[in-house]
């Protein structure tokens, strides 16, 4: 069952430190580390989760950011592999 919470004052400095760490194990390799979701926007409702989108370049750096993440025990929603085609 999916609870919806009220807003949480501290899902924005939650997702600054989960952004750092991140920044730390996979900077090199993404081009960018985003808070989505309704928890990233202030005063919504949302689920009491955290979602994060780390953004790539190409299919390479991927593979090599979702090894990092399943090593450190991220859960990946395998449905979603990128949010629009890449161009070639």
């Amino acid at each position: 069952m999916v609870m919806i919470v009220r807003p949480d004052g501290r899902w924005a400095n939650e997702f600054a430190s989960i952004a750092a760490d991140l920044r730390d194990r996979v900077g090199g390799i993404s081009t960018r580390i985003d808070h989505i979701g309704s928890t990233s926007v202030p005063d919504l409702p949302a689920k009491d989760v955290i979602y994060v989108q780390i953004t790539v370049a190409d299919d390479d750096r991927l593979v090599q950011v979702a090894s990092a993440l399943d090593g450190l025990g991220w859960r990946r929603n395998s449905d979603v592999v990128r949010d629009h085609p890449l161009l070639g």
